[in-house]
């Protein structure tokens, strides 16, 4: 039988190891910048809790030299990684690595030896340090001997690189719907989906899930194998695969919570620790195996075996995630400043294809209405497609920039048929945004604007043409981010939305507070699969209170809704973040969501009760924690019902689950009538 208190000593360790970083990530938080990272001033902060750990050695000076040295290592090859992805625009906190990686370990104890890692590699032939990656580490700066992949130090790559998410789409094809047009033609169109043509056949992808896959499922997918370090196809990769969809994983990279604890969920990181065998030990006496190692070899070759052990052995692997996540949850705490919050929604982008009508606003050009019937002809695949190739049977299609920026290049010599003019490109204009990133539009036939020329959203810059390596006459279209890097422009663009209104912090009032609800998710340019999804799940936390202080804590506390939400906003009562009281529409708890929302009304100037900031604050945390979720309730690319199950289950996981498939779902259909009438009953 399991004993649960043998975590306890650990879990003290852990406790302890946490103040190590908590004055350096004070520090940080006043403007620290993980370049500036300086091992010396850090050493001469903490030397004495180093040796400390240290006096009961019997060589104590010895343990104090080889602790420091392992310290050295870990540190700044931990900042040294962090600032290169720092500097690509993807932010990492380094308290969640640290957390990861002490946990179970006091300072003197951090030097067990994790030659599993190489061995994991050499065996599927990849070479961590080249892999296809901008962000790269140079170890030939490290101190002589050391081998790469064989220290602790060398876990803080795997650690950081399943930080980053990767954007998993599963696409799956149907046949269009033929309609008459207004010159009696028959044209195929697509009830969901994006019309796709090859050849001559026509057919509708439709986008049937958004998901965030791990670096370890992204080489899966690019690789073709079918286990990469105890990792297996994810339970969406493997649905999707059953269902007859395509599976793809974009190179494009984000910062992803969801990504890493799912990382260590279905990954052997924790199974391989010496340190933590303990966690595992009553399943491998169970299983009469010697050592944990041993059932898993076994269990690769056994179903039988494998179905009775493995989600036992998942299970204890999420009891340490959530021990590390209570670790973080009491550092937050102690330290609110540390978090770091973003208060703005990113602005949406157009459909590059344009409407027939044009209207001059200042002298420019625009055709931001409906775009013309188009189709994809070649879609975004990483490798040998970096961009979507956009045809049309319209005999003229203007070509709109996406976002306002600035002209950075032109190419206006090509003529139609030359498919090599501008190395395939042909005629083409580029246009940079001030978010860094950048829009390619070529193939072009005519081009409007010149280098140099500031052009705005929805503004004609050209018309679609075959002055490139097409065979018919098209658009195509590439998105780089700001490391330069090539990324699918499905991420950003969709046919289905061409024309998406900015994200504001703001409220649209209705006659009601369900109505302002419903109006403000409007604005915002979510889908009405995804409102109505929203909505049960906030009618079922709050009932569309905005003020709404969890009904337990109004007599503990001694406040109403009304006097709770004023001595927030007024200062007198201090302690919103820490109070564990449910608050808002959606009954934030959690002391660093709390924060956040508290940091976020002060921001923008309003009441925590305000509802507008409250969806915007939503909407923050949605994009940065359940990117796919988020996307899902954008596109509307997943059902009412999925959508619905998805937000409660992992966005609000409440006490009792049962009540995600049945009483949300259920109310969601009915306020999916509700939102599709207009917001109106």
């Amino acid at each position: 039988m399991k004993v649960i208190n043998k975590s306890i000593p650990f879990l003290i360790k852990m406790i302890l190891c946490i103040s190590l970083f908590l004055i350096f990530n004070n520090v940080k938080a006043d403007g620290y910048n993980y370049a500036s990272f300086n091992w010396e001033d850090f050493a001469e902060q903490f030397k004495n809790y180093w040796s400390g750990t240290c006096e009961k050695e019997e060589d104590s000076e010895k343990c104090v030299e080889q602790t420091i040295k392992s310290q050295k290592k870990f540190y700044t090859k931990l900042y040294k990684m962090l600032a290169k992805y720092e500097r690509s625009g993807l932010y990492i906190k380094d308290e969640i690595i640290i957390a990861t990686i002490y946990y179970g370990l006091n300072a003197d104890s951090f030097r067990d030896d994790n030659a599993f890692y190489k061995r994991w590699f050499d065996k599927i032939s990849f070479d961590f340090e080249n892999e296809n990656d901008e962000i790269s580490i140079d170890d030939n700066e490290e101190e002589e001997g050391y081998t790469s992949l064989t220290s602790e130090s060398n876990a803080i790559k795997i650690l950081i690189k399943a930080m980053i998410g990767y954007e998993a789409t599963c696409s799956v094809a149907t046949a269009p719907v033929y309609e008459i047009n207004e010159n009696n033609q028959s044209v195929p169109t697509c009830p969901q989906g994006e019309l796709h043509k090859e050849g001559d056949t026509f057919t509708c992808k439709a986008v049937d899930s958004v998901t965030m896959a791990s670096f370890g499922e992204k080489l899966l997918v690019k690789s073709g194998l079918t286990k990469f370090f105890g990792i297996t196809r994810s339970e969406k990769h493997q649905e999707c695969l059953n269902r007859g969809g395509t599976y793809t994983v974009a190179n494009n990279k984000t910062v992803s919570e969801d990504a890493y604890w799912e990382f260590l969920k279905t990954s052997e990181y924790f199974d391989k620790k010496p340190h933590l065998q303990y966690r595992f030990s009553h399943i491998v006496d169970e299983s009469g195996y010697k050592t944990l190692e041993d059932l898993e070899s076994a269990m690769e070759n056994d179903d039988e075996l494998y179905n009775k052990y493995h989600d036992k052995i998942v299970e204890e692997r999420q009891e340490i995630i959530d021990a590390i996540k209570y670790n973080l949850e009491l550092f937050y705490r102690s330290n609110p400043e540390s978090l770091t919050y973003f208060t703005s929604v990113d602005n949406k982008y157009y459909y590059p294809i344009g409407s027939t009508e044009i209207t001059e606003e200042n002298g420019k050009k625009f055709a931001k209405g409906n775009p013309v019937s188009a189709y994809i002809i070649k879609d975004y695949s990483p490798g040998s497609n970096e961009g979507i190739d956009i045809g049309s049977s319209e005999d003229l299609v203007n070509i709109i920039s996406i976002k306002s920026g600035v002209v950075s290049k032109v190419v206006n010599n090509c003529e139609s048929g030359d498919k090599t003019c501008n190395s395939g490109y042909g005629n083409m204009v580029v246009v940079s945004h001030s978010d860094g990133m950048s829009s390619t539009y070529a193939y072009l036939d005519q081009v409007y604007v010149t280098d140099g020329q500031s052009v705005t959203q929805g503004e004609v810059l050209g018309t679609m043409g075959t002055t490139g390596d097409t065979n018919e006459k098209a658009l195509h279209f590439e998105i780089k981010i700001s490391s330069g890097a090539r990324v699918n422009p499905n991420t950003y663009i969709s046919s289905q939305n061409p024309r998406p209104q900015p994200s504001t912090v703001g409220t649209i009032n209705g006659g009601t507070k369900t109505q302002t609800v419903c109006l403000t998710l409007k604005e915002y340019g979510a889908s009405d699969n995804g409102i109505a999804a929203i909505m049960s799940n906030i009618n079922a936390e709050s009932a569309f209170n905005y003020i709404n202080l969890q009904n337990t804590f109004e007599g503990p506390l001694g406040h109403t809704d009304e006097s709770y939400t004023a001595a927030v906003d007024n200062g007198t009562y201090t302690n919103f973040a820490n109070d564990d009281a449910g608050y808002g529409l959606c009954q934030w708890t959690f002391s660093t969501r709390k924060a956040g929302l508290l940091n976020s009304a002060k921001q923008n100037g309003v009441s925590i009760g305000d509802p507008g900031n409250q969806i915007s604050y939503l909407f923050i945390e949605l994009k940065s924690g359940y990117s796919g979720l988020y996307n899902a309730i954008m596109s509307g690319s997943e059902s009412v019902d999925s959508i619905t199950s998805n937000f409660c289950h992992n966005f609000e996981n409440p006490t009792e689950h049962t009540q995600c498939d049945t009483t949300r779902v259920n109310n969601a259909r009915s306020y999916y009538n509700y939102v599709t009438n207009g917001c109106n009953s």
